[in-house]
């Protein structure tokens, strides 16, 4: 039963203050002072389940797990009703008046008439007639020209839905009114399978597939108690069901620019008969059999030239279960179609390795207000008499760029990552997806998400049920009693559960280049190298916010027992997935996003649509925005060469900065200037461009270990100075680009100190010594740019960073 907001309110309104009442229908409550006890129907601990009146909530003492503030949460964790159970029991219980539910109004379907060539001369009143003609179908639409098991000479007219079901034995007959569902091969034989043993070894002989469709699911069960409504022979696997009309098209080696995948046999025959080339699987996780793509889907992808496929959801593609318990995961069904539509994209990317590219799209029904559910509903009810409208509304959509049609939704899923995909369902944010569904959720008293319990506060505001999990609670009460057998409580540390808890949360450690190690924090996708007292801040801030003053009290008397250095050498190591550098392409990080920088395109990226972890050092906090082209452009001819700045370029501060620093002719008025130095200026700003489009490159080449020099434009007598000309302003936009070093360069005994190279870390990308005296020894720097980078560290740690790993330089 579904209720709606009004009528949530006014249930929960007639229960309040009525907690005692409920509970007293469920258990024999004894009174103990102002409270009520009984035995915990959880834990079954005697006498431990309080219950108060006058506050009205309820709490077990004995496991403190069973908690709560009303009779909705009373009767969701103590009895494990749904919510919608506990809702419909209050409702009856106090008498509340519930709204008239209106009827959908839906079209009457369209009966075959017996003898006619749409029945095909079978009974038009069994359930197998009365399924199809729901959804505009007939047995002529269903009917299939194929061979017979043994005769490949004779073409026969087979219907592939037709009235029977199965006897106790399992094996197929007419004597029944449920409906067998035949399937068919594209060259028309009958599907067969063998069954495997657990080594996945046949075992037995090749038998023909089926499903069958049960006019009445309640009356089968599965293990759990919920009735089913298909089963298909033990053993069987998951073909895909072809029908007539593209089987055809396949024979016909007739173009199919779409071919749409959709959930159900009836689904796909009702498809193609209005115009939408479909197949079908027997469940969204259905499409790979032993985990592959079948090959009649790679058959008719290849013969038939597919250029685009689909899989098609129905309505209810986003809903989340309405009957939805104190332990259920809410994100439970919406998460099966995610991994769907992931494993599709997966699959259909794998054709590449057939040479086969297609452009990939999940798509979905629209909600109506007739209730239409799938696409067969849509076109048997909303669009009868005019399907043609679907197939052109589902074109629209395609080509549309928000994908949004009339009675469709599409989503080119092609290039996405699987992160992206999680963000259709809100799956990648307990937030969003809390946002998305909050008029069931918010009415709930806590639910599941992920791993954590989650409930909207009296602001709205989704926040956290239950902090932590039980394997991750630090502390444990001890009862213990004195001699007059007094009892109290006593707080001991849990060290394996402060780890849990730390490590859950992304603490751990990194093992560096010489098998040392760091503390870091990994939140994706950014890795913060922190000290120990970073992690104990992090514990000690959170029991401030969610633990009792005498867990507080615990931590600080025991702070560098608890959470010293020595007992957080033993979390966990992490290895993050950093981006190895690579010639070809670069990633900038900014505050909101990122971009993906290639020879011929940038791409501007969200965080969501990363994999990869990356130092907290590379993201810079400053709001880009991407202009879509180049602030310079430069052209050649022969030895010449022009540039073209854009609007922006014209307003760039830096741009403008690097031009005027590369004009050594600004003396000169413009008659006296010669195409020659106009010509070296140019020159003069490309290599300025090229020289920091290396720096920032990670990327490094053996054969092109450089150095990059900044200096003077001005030949001038030795010991004579000629700065205030930018060099090191070209250094300091490094230092706001990537990880950079500095190392003051006026020092005379520079690379006599061993440790001149102490701030360089791990995950340092440019080195930047700065305003270095005349006479500079490079030739010290030699190994450096072009070999191994060793480091001695103050306190006696030393590495040697690989070349590939190692720092660039830039000198001013």
């Amino acid at each position: 039963m579904y209720f709606n907001d009004d009528e949530i309110r006014r249930i929960k309104d007639a229960a309040t203050g009525h907690l005692l009442d409920v509970a007293q229908d469920f258990h024999e409550l004894k009174r103990s002072g102002v409270n009520y006890n009984c035995d915990c129907p959880r834990c079954k601990a005697a006498k431990k389940l309080s219950i108060s009146p006058a506050k009205q909530i309820f709490k077990c003492f004995g496991c403190n797990e069973l908690k709560g503030g009303d009779s909705v949460s009373f009767l969701m964790s103590a009895e494990g009703m749904t919510f919608n159970d506990a809702l419909e029991y209050l409702a009856k219980k106090f008498n509340v008046i519930l709204d008239q539910r209106p009827a959908i109004k839906k079209q009457p379907a369209k009966k075959m008439k017996k003898s006619s060539k749409a029945a095909k001369g079978i009974d038009v009143d069994s359930y197998c007639a009365r399924m199809l003609a729901e959804s505009g179908l007939t047995f002529e639409d269903v009917t299939a020209k194929v061979y017979k098991t043994g005769d490949t000479q004779s073409i026969f007219e087979q219907r592939t839905f037709r009235p029977g079901t199965i006897d106790e034995r399992g094996m197929l007959t007419t004597k029944g009114d449920d409906v067998i569902i035949e399937y068919y091969d594209l060259e028309g034989m009958p599907v067969v399978f063998t069954r495997k043993d657990n080594k996945r070894r046949d075992v037995g002989t090749p038998q023909e597939y089926y499903r069958i469709r049960w006019q009445f699911p309640d009356a089968h069960l599965d293990k759990e108690g919920k009735p089913y409504k298909y089963k298909s022979p033990r053993g069987s696997g998951t073909p895909i069901y072809i029908p007539e009309r593209i089987r055809s098209l396949y024979k016909s080696k007739t173009k199919i620019p779409r071919l749409y995948i959709q959930e159900g046999e009836k689904k796909a025959e009702k498809a193609c008969k209005h115009g939408i080339p479909s197949i079908a699987v027997s469940g969204i996780q259905n499409l790979g059999l032993y985990g592959a793509l079948p090959e009649d889907l790679v058959k008719i992808i290849s013969t038939c030239e597919v250029q685009e496929v689909a899989f098609i959801f129905d309505s209810d593609w986003d809903d989340i279960s309405s009957n939805i318990r104190i332990n259920d995961q809410v994100e439970k069904r919406p998460r099966c179609f995610f991994y769907a539509a992931k494993n599709f994209k997966e699959y259909m990317r794998s054709l590449k390795n057939r040479n086969i590219f297609v452009e990939i799209f999940v798509g979905h029904i629209n909600k109506n207000e007739a209730g239409d559910k799938g696409l067969d509903d849509l076109l048997a009810n909303s669009l009868r008499g005019k399907e043609e409208e679907l197939a052109a509304d589902i074109e629209f959509a395609c080509n549309e760029k928000k994908g949004l049609g009339k009675y469709i939704e599409m989503f080119k899923v092609t290039t996405w990552t699987d992160h992206k995909l999680q963000e259709l369902w809100g799956l990648h944010s307990h937030e969003v997806f809390a946002e998305r569904h909050a008029d069931l959720l918010r009415n709930l008293p806590e639910f599941l998400f992920g791993r954590y319990r989650w409930k909207f506060d009296e602001h709205g505001k989704v926040i956290l049920a239950q902090p932590f999990d039980d394997d991750e609670k630090f502390w444990r009460e001890v009862t213990k009693y004195d001699r007059s057998q007094n009892e109290r409580i006593e707080y001991e540390f849990c060290y394996v559960n402060s780890q849990n808890f730390l490590q859950n949360r992304g603490f751990g450690r990194l093992r560096r280049i010489d098998k040392s190690y760091q503390f870091i924090h990994l939140e994706p996708p950014v890795v913060r190298a922190i000290d120990a007292s970073d992690a104990r801040d992090y514990l000690f801030q959170f029991a401030k916010h969610n633990c009792k003053t005498e867990v507080n009290e615990m931590l600080i008397k025991g702070v560098s027992q608890y959470v010293g250095p020595d007992k957080l050498s033993l979390l966990e190591f992490i290895q993050p997935n950093f981006v190895k550098p690579n010639r070809e392409s670069q990633y900038f990080y900014f505050d909101k996003n990122c971009w993906l920088v290639t020879k011929d395109s940038v791409s501007e990226l969200g965080y969501e649509n990363i994999t990869h972890h990356i130092w907290e050092e590379q993201r810079k906090m400053t709001p880009a925005k991407y202009l879509g082209k180049p602030l310079v452009t430069f052209s050649r001819q022969d030895n010449t060469f022009t540039y073209e700045l854009s609007e922006a370029g014209k307003k760039s501060h830096y741009l403008q900065f690097l031009i005027n620093t590369s004009n050594f002719t600004w003396r000169k008025s413009a008659e006296e200037i010669e195409p020659e130095e106009e010509n070296e200026n140019r020159i003069h700003l490309l290599s300025k461009l090229c020289a920091i489009g290396y720096m920032v490159m990670e990327a490094k080449d053996n054969n092109v270990a450089r150095a990059v020099i900044g200096m003077d434009g001005k030949q001038s007598e030795v010991g004579e100075s000629n700065g205030r000309s930018g060099k090191s302003l070209v250094g300091e936009l490094m230092r706001n680009i990537i990880p950079t070093a500095y190392i003051p360069g006026k020092r005379s005994d520079l690379f006599n100190d061993q440790f001149v190279w102490n701030d360089i870390q791990e995950n340092t990308k440019l080195v930047f010594i700065d305003d270095v005296l005349q006479n500079f020894n490079f030739e010290f720097l030699f190994p450096n740019i072009t070999g191994d980078w060793s480091v001695n560290y103050k306190g006696g740690r030393r590495i040697t960073l690989p070349f590939a790993r190692s720092p660039k330089m830039y000198i001013a």
